[in-house]
């Protein structure tokens, strides 16, 4: 009888700490995910507030329409540029638990 409850006591155990593990790589995939998700949100409001200049500067008339057509396309180019490694979530959930 006493070996039959070692090895229920051994199972459970071994379940219990699968489960902690688990729980554990959710909560750093949530984290990673979450982080992406700022990540993008503060690139995206940063090229937008830089597109907004951009717009002023044209409507002060600092610059002329092909100025700022160039301008626009360099500023959009490098945020591209940027956001390329990290494009993808999944790609960089991968990336960051490694």
């Amino acid at each position: 009888m006493l070996p039959l409850v070692i090895i229920v006591v051994v199972l459970v155990a071994i379940v219990f700490y699968f489960a902690h593990r688990m729980r554990i790589a959710r909560k750093k995939t949530k984290n990673i995910i979450d982080t992406y998700i700022k990540e993008k949100s503060k690139m995206s409001q940063h090229v937008n507030r830089e597109l907004e200049k951009l717009k002023k500067l044209l409507e002060n008339n600092s610059i002329d329409e092909e100025t700022y057509e160039r301008l626009k396309q360099v500023l959009l180019a490098s945020y591209k540029e940027k956001r390329g490694d990290s494009d993808d979530l999944v790609s960089y959930v991968s990336e960051k638990k490694e």
